[in-house]
């Protein structure tokens, strides 16, 4: 059996509270997640790598 401490189960209940209660926090949490997947998982980036394998 895990057992995680319980101040870290807090601590993410928080978090998923402010995510799912604070838009303007929730949205700035999307654009710079989307900003990282654009930089690594876009096709311009996969051509990229793609390009240093041919």
């Amino acid at each position: 059996m895990v057992q995680v401490d319980g101040q870290k189960v807090v601590k993410a209940a928080e978090a998923c509270l402010r995510v799912l209660l604070d838009p303007e926090y929730r949205n700035r949490m999307v654009e710079h997640n989307f900003r990282i997947a654009e930089k690594h998982w876009s096709y311009p980036a996969l051509a990229e790598h793609l390009a240093k394998l041919f």
